[in-house]
């Protein structure tokens, strides 16, 4: 069998031994984990428009791009703001990833075509490159130490040294990349990239598309990995599904999994087992185990469920409302 680790909130997740299910709990070492609440112990107050948040597991903050406020939120553990770092007049803070080697988050920039560096509270710089057309998804790519950026509007990804916040390698894709997704297949690792304009998934490795294109649903705008399953979950806003893969072999048993409306966010929660999808249409979080819709966690009425960050050491998932300018905690 083919295992796969894959960064999960930008931590590298180990694989999990084989795993069983009781009632709607996760059984872990006879263990019975209680699944996610259904209403949200704690919310606040963001910036306009926050989109795909961070979690930075080495000072348990979250980092929370606001699109139209040109600003990046922090918040503590408690979904209390504890900083705005302003990045400038016309940003568009799209997405965040952290990279615990340098313990540094970047956010790309839509607006003004740039990747914006922070450590803790504070701006380091702004990195700008040619190839950077439209930056949308980022991620830390663990196995080398690099970060990865998708170019939305050129069809390409870009890799830049995090000490030297320098581009060095760009690599075409699919069509409108839009999120991004390290792995590891047993010595070979990569990233997937999810093409929006192409309703499709690319693999790279070693800075080459493998030549593997999987067809998913319409528009996939995120991606979380079930490493106790070893099961891809792409999460597509124009289709109202999730499309998922079990990586014996890369693409293979694909299945088709309807949510509510127009999911945007997706995150494998490791300690309950279970996939979470943040429904932007309909402001509820769909939860998966396997193949399955098990329960649905009906939000606030209104709020826009967009982004989803969990946060391993204390085992609360950070949900962005698009439409309230809100982020609501769950545990």
């Amino acid at each position: 069998m083919l295992l796969i680790a894959v960064s999960t909130m930008l931590m590298v997740v180990p694989i999990a031994g084989e795993t069983g299910w009781l009632g709607a709990s996760a059984v872990r070492a006879g263990v019975v984990v209680e699944p996610l609440v259904t209403t949200p112990h704690a919310s606040c107050v963001v910036g306009t428009s926050p989109h795909y948040d961070a979690y930075d597991p080495v000072n348990h903050d979250v980092y929370v791009p606001n699109v139209n406020s040109g600003n990046v939120s922090v918040l503590n553990a408690a979904c209390k703001v504890v900083a705005t770092v302003t990045l400038g007049v016309g940003t568009g803070p799209w997405a965040a990833a952290f990279d615990p080697v340098n313990n540094y988050v970047y956010v790309t920039d839509l607006s003004i075509n740039k990747v914006s560096v922070i450590s803790g509270t504070s701006l380091v710089t702004t990195i700008s490159d040619p190839s950077f057309v439209s930056p949308a998804g980022i991620a830390y790519e663990p196995a080398l130490f690099e970060i990865v950026v998708a170019n939305s509007g050129s069809d390409t990804i870009s890799y830049l040294y995090p000490n030297s916040f320098t581009v060095f390698q760009v690599v075409t894709v699919g069509s409108n990349p839009t999120a991004l997704l390290p792995f590891s297949l047993g010595s070979e690792a990569g990233i997937f990239v999810a093409n929006a304009g192409g309703n499709s998934v690319s693999v790279v490795s070693d800075y080459t598309v493998s030549g593997q294109t999987i067809p998913v649903g319409i528009t996939p705008e995120a991606m979380a990995f079930d490493p106790a399953d070893q099961t891809l979950y792409v999460a597509n806003y124009g289709s109202n599904n999730v499309t998922t893969f079990d990586f014996e072999v890369i693409g293979g048993d694909k299945a088709s999994i309807p949510v509510v409306s127009h999911p945007t966010g997706i995150v494998w929660d490791q300690s309950k087992l279970e996939v979470y999808v943040a429904d932007q249409g309909s402001s509820k979080i769909s939860v998966i185990q396997g193949i399955s819709v098990v329960r649905t966690i009906t939000g606030p009425s209104g709020t826009g469920f967009t982004g989803l960050a969990y946060d391993d050491a204390t085992n609360f998932v950070y949900v962005t409302a698009i439409s309230t300018d809100q982020v609501f905690e769950y545990s």
